[in-house]
């Protein structure tokens, strides 16, 4: 499911599935969190001030991480937050039905 690119990037191949969890796995899920969350809190700023909306509604794969959603509310400028019921990553295509409708 990865690359050699992979392999290069983090020093060493992904894990064997089922295999136990390694510090280097643990390290590596803990960044990648950090990083989506500090991504997604400097997205929605920048939605917030270029919209002026006060409600944000979130849908897609990435909108099921519960740290960085509520990361968004207690430190984000939105009022209030709604997430798509259904979120996964086939949520773009609400998004688009939205945004077309309106």
């Amino acid at each position: 499911m990865t690359s050699n690119a992979f392999a290069e990037l983090f020093n060493g191949p992904p894990r064997v599935p089922e295999s136990r969890l390694t510090q280097r796995e643990m390290d590596l899920a803990c960044s990648v969190q950090k990083v989506v969350e500090e991504v997604m809190l400097t997205l929605t700023s920048t939605l917030s001030r270029e919209s002026g909306m006060d409600n944000l509604c979130l849908a897609g794969g990435v909108a099921l991480n519960c740290v960085a959603n509520g990361r968004i509310l207690r430190e984000g400028p939105f009022r209030s937050i709604w997430i798509q019921p259904a979120a996964g990553d086939a949520g773009g295509a609400l998004g688009v039905a939205q945004l077309i409708w309106h």
